[in-house]
């Protein structure tokens, strides 16, 4: 059966919600009536487990790097959606994707060589890199391009703000950001979200903007993404 592709919808549960010690975390994966269970190998204990927002609650001393972790999982099978859909596009009609390919992919994903390897793929996605970037920001590495000296707590608090506001909009839009999914569309889609649904002021909005643009040319400069959409006047940190 051939049929157009449809975005994939990742979900993550415990294998045992009602368990009294740590259990294995498995994604569910829904694309076109179909539904792919994978057990990862990792393990919670329920009680640290959110059920409404299905990722880690905050109680977890780890839960940054697990929510991140999770996240990464959610980029992965997007860029399997969308290597899948880029090489059947000649086609013009994109046939579903097989079940077993999709775990045959996430299991080559789980199973990498190295753990610096795992790393090195988690660095070039967008979260990796911004989430590498705060830290060399809170850490005193990253300083001030023309000053020469440690970023403001001040600043450090809007970069955090910005990232509170794009996973936000990620929940909300049921959407997972990548570098090269950040185009016009994008940038008009958050702003909306911002103006209509946070009620937010013009000038709140042009500073994450700004903010959101100076992370895309730190990206960009080192080689992380080849994405400048930044640089485009449309992409504008004014109403």
């Amino acid at each position: 059966m051939v049929v157009q592709i449809r975005a994939m919808n990742v979900n993550f549960y415990l294998k045992d919600g009602k368990a009294t010690r740590e259990v294995l975390i498995y994604c569910l994966i829904t694309y076109q009536n179909k539904r792919v269970k994978y057990y990862t190998n990792r393990k919670i204990h329920p009680k640290h487990w959110n059920l409404e927002s299905h990722q880690v609650r905050k109680s977890h001393p780890n839960s940054t790097a697990l929510n991140n972790w999770l996240r990464d999982i959610e980029t992965f099978v997007a860029k399997i959606d969308l290597e899948w859909s880029s090489k059947h596009s000649s086609s013009g009609l994109i046939p579903i994707i097989p079940q077993s390919y999709l775990k045959e992919k996430l299991d080559k994903w789980f199973t990498k060589t190295t753990r610096q390897e795992r790393e090195e793929d988690n660095l070039k996605s967008f979260w990796g890199f911004y989430n590498q970037f705060l830290i060399r920001m809170k850490s005193g590495s990253r300083v001030h391009l023309s000053k020469g000296t440690p970023m403001a707590p001040k600043t450090i608090f809007q970069f955090d703000n910005l990232k509170r506001h794009l996973e936000n909009y990620q929940r909300v839009k049921n959407v997972t950001i990548e570098f090269d999914k950040i185009d016009l569309s994008f940038y008009n889609d958050f702003v909306e979200y911002l103006t209509l649904k946070l009620l937010l002021a013009p000038n709140t909005i042009g500073k994450l903007i700004t903010n959101l643009k100076v992370f895309l040319r730190e990206a960009f400069d080192e080689g992380i993404t080849t994405n400048n959409i930044f640089t485009n006047r449309k992409f504008s940190n004014s109403s």
